[in-house]
């Protein structure tokens, strides 16, 4: 079967996905691709925390070259909460996500007691609401969970929302469902794209306007395959959990003089009852470690960043791989905002090769991809009344904890 559309997109992430809902509800008829399982890779294994970059520009490491990295970084970032908000809070929002996407209001900035750094409090008070949209509150130790006050010099909080991933991609796929085919086989022709339905091998000639490649570390291979380059990188990180169902709510960074030394986020788990995520420095150091010393080292962090918190002997501590893609920069650092690229492709047509960097960026890179479709003269050709594909139940993929 043919169709014309005037967006074709690849990867069912939270780029792919929220790009899908903005453009639709920008009157563009857009279909979107994916290969696998929704959200499989980066977006089901995000800690989901909207920055609003304060961690960036308060806590990280020093100097005149780094302070410039991290400005930047908090300037993409800072808005991003109140945008988030727009959607939480529905209004005629699209996508709306006021139903079970937000797990928490806020998150706790603190400093463990057994930090030796010297942070001036009320500097980083004044800059924090010099610069950012969701300034810093203090907490009182009476306030806050008494394994928080037992393990904390100081204790902040900021108004940084987070989401559960399984149910925010859930809300990002139902209103279109028609629109998304899972796909068994993928080709492209001059610009064209043969799809084949992994369900009923039913096949689709697709004849797009515009080709959005958002299928993170998938884009070098579509990439690959439309002759162009995605311009990317990897950056890995070894993301550590502990599951146990008598665990706290928690949502908070731990900071160590200038860095962020863990961040620790609370989710749902199947096969545990509840799981933090534990990201932060031992993330970061994680992809070094041996298989066997990852569970002491870990502990070895929760003793020193959370003294406070007595972790159940039979807690399951674990860990998952994520190959975070995005777009390439000249030292392999972290990308400060999001990635774009448009590239001629086959049959006089164009492809934009997009990474959000942020789960907090989705929106920010939906509107520059509409914005550059419009620069290039690429605007709505009618309206999609229903989409061409069966809508299925979305086939979300499953937390990396709850695997095997």
């Amino acid at each position: 079967m043919d169709y014309k559309t005037d967006a074709l997109i690849f990867g069912g992430g939270v780029a792919g996905l929220w790009t899908l809902n903005h453009l639709s509800s920008q009157g563009y008829n857009a279909l979107l691709v994916e290969s696998g399982e929704l959200g499989r890779g980066q977006t089901i294994a995000t800690q989901g925390i909207i920055h609003g970059g304060g961690k960036y520009l308060l806590f990280e490491s020093a100097g005149v070259s780094s302070f410039r990295k991290r400005w930047s970084s908090m300037k993409s970032l800072k808005e991003m909460p109140a945008v988030w908000d727009n959607h939480f809070n529905s209004g005629g929002w699209v996508p709306n996500l006021s139903d079970g996407v937000k797990s928490s209001d806020e998150c706790y900035l603190y400093r463990s007691v057994n930090d030796e750094g010297f942070i001036r409090p009320l500097a980083f008070e004044l800059l924090s609401r010099f610069a950012l949209q969701t300034p810093l509150r203090r907490v009182r130790k009476i306030d806050a969970p008494t394994f928080l006050a037992e393990s904390a010099r100081s204790i902040y909080s900021i108004g940084e929302r987070t989401v559960e991933s399984a149910n925010l991609l859930k809300r990002l796929t139902l209103p279109f469902a028609d629109r998304i085919v899972y796909a068994r086989h993928i080709e492209f022709r001059n610009g064209n794209a043969r799809i084949t339905d992994k369900y009923n091998e039913e096949s689709f000639d697709i004849h797009p306007e515009v080709i959005v490649l958002a299928a993170g570390s998938g884009n070098e291979g579509l990439a690959g395959m439309l002759g162009i380059d995605a311009k990317m990188q990897r950056r890995p990180l070894r993301q550590a959990y502990i599951g146990h169902p008598e665990l706290p709510d928690f949502w908070a960074h731990c900071i160590d003089g200038q860095k962020t030394s863990a961040t620790f986020t609370t989710h749902p788990s199947r096969k545990h009852g509840k799981v933090w995520q534990v990201g932060g420095s031992v993330a970061e150091s994680g992809v070094s470690y041996k298989t066997g010393e990852f569970e002491s080292r870990v502990r070895g962090e929760i003793a020193n960043v959370l003294p406070g918190f007595n972790l159940p002997k039979d807690a399951s501590i674990g860990y998952f791989d994520v190959d975070r893609a995005e777009p390439a920069t000249s030292e392999g650092q972290r990308p400060s905002g999001v990635g774009l690229t448009k590239q001629a492709i086959e049959g006089g047509l164009y492809a934009l090769v997009v990474f959000p960097t942020k789960l907090a960026m989705a929106p920010r890179l939906a509107e520059e991809i509409h914005d550059e479709m419009v620069l290039s003269g690429t605007f709505p050709s009618f309206k999609l009344d229903q989409g061409p594909f069966t809508p299925r139940t979305p086939l979300i993929a499953s937390y990396p904890w709850d695997r095997n």
